[in-house]
């Protein structure tokens, strides 16, 4: 609490003196204007649509097809397949095939048939659990890596800012200290101190020159500087106001950050997919199926009207089924019921992939190794940036109480300069040092809560 009572102090004395465009105008208007931000929100959208499409379900599916023919007699076949959207894929078809003579003799034929199939999964995978973790996946990753993009921005817009103050201090420096040196140097020549010839007057210059040098180096570094924070942010640099207190709270995630639990979640897919490949080598379904069909015929010789029903089950695993089919009818001509029909089926084929196959279960099951592997790297390296990010946390906070205490030395050396002054007892020249030495430690107050910012993004993008 001291140490954010003391930040938030210093924050108010930059505010106050320095600078006038506010922070977060900057921050957005360089948000508004970047390409790379830009890309990074098109991405994040295109993922999010991608994701939206993947969990659409399915929906009821209606197939009508059928043919005609007209000669020699009319017959038509219409057919409507509806499969349902649930695990089974349950379909009913119905189709009513039907014939008519053109001549008067009035025969016909007429048919509808009605079938239900329904398939029972009887491995106990669910494809939909492995759907739903590769979506839970993508969505994590989608929302880290396009909050992750924009923390880093903001990041590299602190810098760019910091590099500006850093370059004014510099240029106010050195213009103080050119200043300060061609006083100097005047006052030596006045006084009979050195003249223009002596070899200390010739170093003094020299030194003059260099200092001149080091200022137009400043110069111009500090203009691509002003070119680089126009170009991010569509802003002409005319300093900044209303900096934010930096939120240092670090706390350790329980699960870890984003990246660990895509890390879990890919070792659960690991395990999905081992279960999913189990249950293709040794597949374990029933199939259940069912009809009933109407017989309506007449001919020259005979009328015809029945009705038939049937139903029936397979059962399959591995490479081996078997089944049993019942079918029966009524006669409607006779009023009586043919004899019942049962059928029993069976199948059997040898494994020619069994060596495949098993070459595909264990590189599925070192993939679960691995991901388990990098799930525990990956929480390790988060506790690790976390106690490293404690430690910065820490230095900065001691840097934060230092430049308090910098600050109120230089204060009261400047209110004591001040008096010592009045009292004839301190020069122009140190009262003008100790004015000069406040005033550049205000840009030192800049960097530091500059420097607060990016910590606090630092913190952030760890616990994403």
């Amino acid at each position: 609490m001291k140490k954010n009572i003391i930040l938030s102090i210093i924050i108010i004395m930059v505010c106050s003196t320095l600078y006038a465009t506010d922070y977060n105008e900057i921050i957005q208007k360089a948000k508004s204007e970047s390409k790379s931000v830009q890309n990074a929100e098109l991405s994040y959208l295109n993922s999010k649509l991608t994701l939206e499409k993947s969990e659409l379900k399915d929906e009821l599916q209606i197939t009508v097809s059928g043919n005609a023919q007209v000669s020699p007699d009319l017959t038509v076949a219409p057919t409507v397949k509806i499969v349902l959207p649930n695990d089974g894929s349950t379909t009913i078809t119905a189709t009513v095939p039907s014939s008519l003579n053109y001549d008067d003799t009035k025969i016909y034929s007429f048919s509808p048939k009605v079938t239900v199939d329904h398939n029972f999964d009887l491995s106990g995978f669910d494809e939909d659990v492995l759907t739903a973790l590769s979506n839970s996946r993508t969505a994590l990753n989608n929302e880290y890596t396009y909050q992750y993009a924009l923390l880093s921005f903001e990041n590299t817009c602190i810098s760019t800012i910091k590099t500006i103050v850093n370059l004014e201090k510099n240029i106010e420096n050195q213009n103080y200290l050119i200043e300060k040196s061609e006083k100097s140097i005047k006052e030596k020549l006045a006084l009979g101190q050195i003249t223009t010839s002596s070899i200390t007057y010739k170093q003094l210059i020299n030194q003059l020159e260099l200092s001149k040098n080091t200022l137009r180096a400043y110069e111009k570094q500090y203009e691509i500087a002003k070119s680089q924070y126009k170009e991010a942010t569509n802003l002409d640099w005319d300093g900044l106001s209303n900096l934010p207190s930096p939120d240092l709270t670090l706390s350790l995630l329980p699960t870890g950050n984003t990246k660990v639990i895509v890390a879990t979640i890919d070792e659960e897919i690991a395990k999905e997919n081992i279960n999913s490949k189990n249950a293709s080598l040794n597949p374990q379904n029933v199939k259940v199926s069912g009809g009933v069909e109407s017989a309506n015929s007449k001919n020259i010789l005979s009328e015809k009207n029945s009705l038939t029903a049937s139903a029936g089950a397979t059962y399959s695993q591995g490479n081996w089924s078997v089944g049993a089919s019942l079918s029966s009818s009524y006669d409607f001509n006779k009023n009586s019921f043919d004899t019942p029909s049962v059928t029993v089926s069976g199948s059997w084929s040898n494994k020619t992939t069994k060596r495949s196959d098993e070459i595909e279960l264990q590189k599925l099951q070192n993939s679960l190794v691995s991901a388990s592997n990098s799930a525990s790297e990956e929480y390790t390296s988060y506790l690790q940036s976390y106690n490293a990010l404690q430690l910065e946390v820490l230095q900065y906070e001691f840097n934060v109480t230092q430049t308090k205490a910098n600050t109120e030395y230089l204060k009261a050396n400047l209110e004591n300069v001040k008096a010592l002054y009045d009292a004839g007892l301190a020069t122009k020249q140190e009262l003008e040092d100790a004015e000069f030495n406040v005033k550049l430690d205000e840009y030192t107050q800049t960097v530091l809560v500059l420097d607060g910012l990016t910590l606090s993004n630092k913190i952030k993008m760890l616990n994403l």
